[in-house]
């Protein structure tokens, strides 16, 4: 009982660091962070970062950064 609480705990930090880091790859990339953290949440980080990789980089906002 314990380890699987443990185990679900593990898993739903996990899924929330990772639909984090794709919100920040996307903010880099000059997208909306809260965007693509919001979609990765939702769906899968997995998803989100195949969103991130799919969508283009925004040059006038990462140049302004």
């Amino acid at each position: 009982m314990e380890t699987e609480i443990v185990l679900i705990l593990f898993l739903l930090l996990s899924w929330f660091l990772f639909s984090i880091f794709c919100g920040v790859w996307a903010y880099s990339k000059g997208r909306s962070g809260f965007g693509f953290f919001f979609l990765s949440l939702l769906l899968s980080p997995v998803l989100g970062s195949i969103a991130v990789v799919i969508a283009k980089c925004n040059e006038d906002l990462v140049e302004e950064k």
